[in-house]
């Protein structure tokens, strides 16, 4: 099947890139060409060759069957526009279940769902942070909460309609960072959901 990949640049030609991503037409693609390098920096080179081994098939995906409004999405396309294509991405391709939530859209792991969600979204908001570091994309992060920021801070104290004391008071439970999180899209159940069996007769087979 075809899609993007990845190689690195042969010994003896001169290029600025170590490593170059292509499309489905051996055409290079500059933006997951420049994540690579501007990521390596950051993190280990096994990590972000994980994060392209996840976001080509979903480039190769949004070139051909994105859809926001009757109209193609552009990797670099108003925000609205890829969060829609992402939404679509992880219910037709990865099995995912999405319930809005306040400001955020839930993602529900399914028997059928990839093994790669998590990682796909990590890098999928990873990639657009660099892209806006780098002043490639133009628009706010699709993958970012925005209200996030908002509704941690309004974290209610102990002392009711009071700030919180600082963690080092001790005086107050510690708040649980584990599901909160500035991605848009967030994982609710670390396993997956089952799904209801249309089959009536099911427990009287192995009866």
């Amino acid at each position: 099947m075809a899609s993007f990949f990845h190689v690195y640049c042969p010994e003896g030609v001169s290029s600025k890139y170590r490593l170059i991503v292509f499309d489905d037409s051996k055409e290079a693609f500059i933006p997951l060409t420049e994540f690579y390098h501007d990521q390596v920096n950051r993190i280990s080179e096994s990590s972000v060759i994980a994060y392209l081994n996840v976001l080509e098939p979903f480039f190769y995906w949004l070139k051909y069957q994105s859809r926001y409004k009757a109209r193609k999405v552009w990797w670099d396309d108003e925000s609205e526009a890829v969060k829609e294509a992402v939404r679509q991405y992880l219910l037709d391709q990865m099995h995912c279940k999405i319930r809005g939530r306040d400001g955020h859209e839930g993602v529900y792991l399914t028997s059928k769902s990839s093994k790669t969600v998590q990682l796909f979204l990590s890098a999928i908001k990873g990639f657009y942070k660099t892209m806006i570091r780098l002043k490639k994309y133009s628009h706010a992060n699709p993958l970012i909460d925005l209200e996030f920021k908002e509704s941690v801070s309004e974290q209610p104290g102990e002392r009711g309609n009071r700030p919180r004391m600082p963690k080092a008071a001790g005086t107050e439970e510690p708040l649980s960072y584990r599901k909160q999180t500035d991605s848009y899209f967030k994982i609710i159940n670390e396993e997956w959901v089952p799904e209801i069996i249309g089959d009536w007769d099911l427990p009287y087979r192995y009866a």
